[in-house]
C-alpha cells in the first residue's frame, strides 16, 4: 500500500497544483473582463456627464435632442450593465438611477439632477466591484507571504508523508 501510495503521490500534487493554476487564472481572466465592461461603462457615463456640462445654459436647446443626447448612452450603459450582471450575477447599477436619468432627460432645466445621479452610478459601479473583488492581498508583501506558507505548508506534508511511509 505505501508503494501504491508512494508512487502515485507526486503525480496526484502535480494535477491538484495545476488545478490550483487554472483555478487562479480563470478568476483573474474574469476579475479582468469584469473590471473591463465596469470601465467602459464608467467611461460612457463621464462622457455623458462631461457632455452636460459642456453645454451652456444660454444655449437654446432642441428638448428632443437633449432626451435623445441622454437616452442613447444611457441605454448603452444599460446593456454593458446587463452584460456584468450575466458575468457576475450582481447588478451594479441600480435600476432607480437609471430610470430617475430616463425621467428627468425629458427637461432641459434638469441638468444638474441629472449630473448628480451620473456620479452616484459612477460610485454605484466602483462600490459593487470592489465588494465583488475585494483586494486582500493584492501587490502587498502579506501576499506573497500567503502564497509562499501555502506552498511550503504543502510541500511539508508531502515530505512527512513519504517518510512516514518508507520507514
Amino acid at each position: 500500500m505505501a508503494d501504491f501510495f508512494l508512487k502515485w503521490l507526486p503525480s496526484l500534487l502535480i494535477i491538484f497544483g495545476w488545478m490550483i493554476i487554472l483555478y487562479n487564472a480563470n478568476r483573474t481572466s474574469k476579475r479582468s473582463e469584469v473590471r473591463n465592461l465596469s470601465d467602459k461603462c464608467i467611461e460612457k457615463i463621464e462622457k455623458l456627464h462631461e457632455d452636460l456640462l459642456n453645454n451652456e445654459p444660454h444655449e437654446e436647446i432642441n428638448i428632443y435632442k437633449f432626451e435623445a443626447s441622454i437616452i442613447a448612452p444611457i441605454t448603452l450603459i444599460e446593456i454593458k450593465d446587463r452584460q456584468l450582471e450575466r458575468k457576475t450575477g450582481t447588478k451594479f447599477l441600480k435600476p432607480l438611477d437609471i430610470s430617475r436619468v430616463k425621467s428627468l432627460s425629458k427637461d432641459t432645466n434638469e441638468k444638474e439632477e441629472i449630473c448628480d445621479t451620473l456620479l452616484d452610478m459612477i460610485e454605484s459601479i466602483e462600490s459593487s466591484f470592489d465588494k465583488l473583488y475585494p483586494c486582500k492581498y493584492s501587490f502587498s508583501s502579506m501576499y506573497k507571504l500567503h502564497t509562499f506558507l501555502s506552498i511550503s505548508g504543502i510541500l511539508l506534508i508531502y515530505f512527512i508523508l513519504t517518510k512516514l511511509l518508507v520507514t
